[in-house]
């Protein structure tokens, strides 16, 4: 008999539909739905999943072209687990309202504020053959630039991009490289605008780095898990096993944030304090840490600066004056703060209720500091992990999908790093930061863009 829990009815239970079971059922007894078990694929696929930023990797089972079920396949970031995503959410590829063929706006079809049903195409588009479609866009954004020329460097400011942080590293540099060495500009942004990129900006003023500092798997080497402003159980799935796992091992769970999620029964502290009151309690943790004398002086020492004037920033946030405030007791902050410390080994992980906020950089610097003052930073089981929203949001910030910046984080302004990149791509560069999402949107509508080449996102929607 197969049961959920204790017999509860499978909604009811604590089961996430991630097919584990189906995954490990010796017998056949459970299988994929629509029989996909009995059929024997033609070829097995190796690949990564699609959705959320942990990195699962899996395998596709192929037959006649068309997907029939997905394993998890033994790797460093899911050691063979899937989530419900990962191993059933690939409909999609199959689904009858997918593009297989570019299309054109008919000319007897002006554009309109309408919705279009997507099973009406046909009265807005026209089907084309690929080499009339590149033709018909390239020829369309020269014109734009053409018509708006830069007279420095020949670029435009009426063309941007938004890019995407589900492909891969080598696509996103392709694609910020033809922004800024065809349209001209560094207007190329993608939806780490609206994720992580406040985490960046404060990891890179912080500790040189917008990247994580250790893979969230970590937290098996863990003595402390310390994760605020994130549901992993239903984000990232397959990073909720390790956290549950390492709780099972003994290791302590700190949960900070406003709403109670499914990890709070795995917590030690589950701390619900009330919304936008994140700085104030970050501070709080560390007044309590240097009031309490639980520094690593000797990592401030040799690794960090402007200690002094953190110490300055704090005085006035003790965890008594922050109570009130943020609903959480004096003495579980000064508890929660101890804890984080004096642990042998400390891991801070954060999602996008921290990032997504109007002080998400403030966030983010108080988290980097709670790491940095403690020397929680560098080791194993230690390390600042924000969660990423997207598969690659990461490599595709790296290789410089981002306005102000080119590969490598290196600041289109700089005049050393502009001629550099001059050099290697044998053109003149814009010398302006490019606009984000938000500011391209913005110029859309004032009627400064002119042209907007979308790769794999979908703005209306996201």
């Amino acid at each position: 008999e197969i049961v959920f829990d204790i017999g509860d009815p499978m909604g009811d239970s604590t089961c996430v539909a991630c097919g584990e079971c189906v995954q490990a059922c010796p017998t056949g007894a459970l299988m994929p739905a629509n029989d996909a078990g009995l059929v024997e694929a033609d070829k097995k696929v190796d690949s990564v999943c699609p959705y959320c930023g942990v990195g699962c990797l899996l395998t596709y089972h192929v037959k006649g072209g068309k997907l029939l079920q997905v394993e998890g396949r033994n790797g460093p970031a899911n050691n063979g687990r899937l989530c419900v995503k990962g191993r059933f959410g690939f409909d999609y590829v199959h689904h009858k309202d997918r593009l297989i063929t570019p299309l054109i706006r008919r000319n007897d079809a002006p554009k309109t504020k309408e919705l279009l049903r997507p099973g009406d195409w046909k009265k807005v588009f026209r089907e084309a053959s690929w080499e009339e479609a590149l033709e018909f866009a390239a020829e369309g954004l020269m014109k734009i630039r053409t018509e708006n020329v830069l007279p420095d460097n020949n670029g435009t400011d009426a063309l941007a991009a938004f890019g995407c942080a589900k492909g891969s590293n080598e696509e996103a540099y392709l694609m910020q490289k033809l922004v800024r060495t065809g349209f001209g500009s560094n207007n190329i942004d993608h939806c780490t605008r609206l994720c992580h990129a406040s985490s960046v900006s404060a990891l890179l003023e912080g500790i040189g780095s917008g990247a994580v500092s250790n893979p969230f798997t970590d937290v098996t080497d863990a003595e402390v898990i310390f994760l605020i402003g994130a549901n992993p159980v239903s984000n990232h799935p397959v990073a909720a096993t390790f956290m549950k796992n390492a709780v099972k091992a003994g290791k302590k769970l700190i949960l900070l944030d406003p709403y109670r999620s499914e990890l709070a029964r795995h917590a030690t502290y589950s701390l619900q304090f009330r919304a936008d009151t994140d700085v104030l309690l970050l501070n709080s943790l560390i007044h309590t840490i240097i009031e309490e004398g639980l520094c690593d002086e000797k990592y401030i020492a040799e690794h960090t600066t402007d200690f002094e004037e953190l110490k300055g920033n704090v005085v006035e946030y003790s965890p008594e004056t922050v109570s009130p405030i943020c609903g959480i007791p004096a003495e579980t902050l000064r508890e929660v703060a101890r804890v984080f410390a004096k642990a042998e080994a400390s891991i801070i992980l954060w999602g996008m209720g921290i990032s997504q906020h109007i002080h998400g950089t403030d966030n983010s610097r108080c988290l980097i500091a709670l790491s940095l003052m403690t020397g929680q930073i560098g080791r194993p089981g230690t390390g600042l992990h924000p969660l990423r929203g997207q598969n690659n949001v990461q490599g595709t910030s790296d290789m410089g999908l981002i306005p102000m910046f080119f590969p490598d984080y290196r600041s289109v302004v700089e005049p050393e790093s502009k001629k550099w990149f001059e050099d290697f791509w044998g053109t003149k560069l814009n010398p302006k930061s490019g606009l984000t999402v938000v500011e391209i949107m913005d110029a859309v509508h004032s009627g400064e863009i002119k042209g907007l080449y979308v790769q794999g996102e979908n703005p209306a929607m996201s």
